[in-house]
C-alpha cells in the first residue's frame, strides 16, 4: 500500500479501518492469450 503521510492520522487510519486510506498496489492480471481476437480478423 500507498499511504499519504499529508492526511492526518494516515497510518492509525490504515491500520484499524476496514476499507483504509492508502492505495493498494496490485500485480496486472494474467494476460490470457486464448482470449483475443484471432489473426487475420478485421
Amino acid at each position: 500500500r500507498v499511504i499519504d503521510g499529508r492526511v492526518q492520522h494516515s497510518i492509525l487510519l490504515e491500520i484499524f479501518t476496514d476499507e483504509g486510506i492508502g492505495t493498494m498496489v496490485v500485480p496486472d492480471a494474467p494476460i490470457d492469450v486464448h482470449t483475443g481476437p484471432e489473426l487475420g480478423e478485421s
